[in-house]
């Protein structure tokens, strides 16, 4: 699969070259979504996610704006998702 732009494709090389970065995230990504599926730890993965929807975003701002709803989508979702689970944060902001 092409990449949308030679910079989104330089900067996704960068990533997978490094070796590490990309199939950490990619662990962090199953076991995210395994937490959902079984309703287990729901709020650290809410909090696990949030950096990784807020680099969806500014990498789709920054490389192909036109395809940057699904982030917003993810991102809106995972905001939503922790405002509704804020009870469960509030000892560690105490």
């Amino acid at each position: 699969m092409e990449p949308a732009t030679p910079q989104l494709g330089a900067f996704m090389m960068a990533l997978v070259s490094a070796g590490y970065i990309m199939p950490m995230v990619a662990v962090v990504e199953i076991l995210i979504g395994v937490s959902f599926l079984v309703n287990r730890y729901v709020a650290l993965s809410l909090v696990l996610l949030a950096p990784l929807s807020v680099n969806f975003v500014g990498i789709n701002l920054a490389f192909t704006p036109e395809g940057v709803a699904p982030a917003l989508f993810v991102f809106i979702a995972n905001v939503y998702l922790i405002v509704i689970n804020r009870e469960k944060y509030l000892p560690m902001l105490k």
